[in-house]
């Protein structure tokens, strides 16, 4: 698998993702996001965080389209507190 980066899209995997996928896990999402997926399961946790996960299974999933634009600036800072 080769990666392109261009200069218009910070994030190309995450577009590549989002033609086929809505939601990713949490180990996907840090990643993306470039934190520990301990950072996400806490956001979860104490429902304070960037982003808000849903349950599918009993498991944690992380919107793209959100994680999108949190990275291209358009949602939540990822140090801002939620209340």
């Amino acid at each position: 698998m080769e990666k392109q980066r261009s200069s218009n899209s910070p994030t190309p995997n995450l577009d590549a993702l989002a033609t086929t996928r809505d939601f990713v896990s949490t180990e996907e999402a840090a990643a993306l996001l470039n934190r520990k997926p301990q950072t996400l399961r806490k956001w979860s946790c104490y429902d304070k965080g960037a982003l808000r996960p849903i349950r599918v299974y009993g498991r944690l999933q992380w919107c793209i389209k959100e994680i999108a634009a949190l990275l291209r600036g358009n949602g939540s800072t990822l140090n801002s507190a939620h209340s």
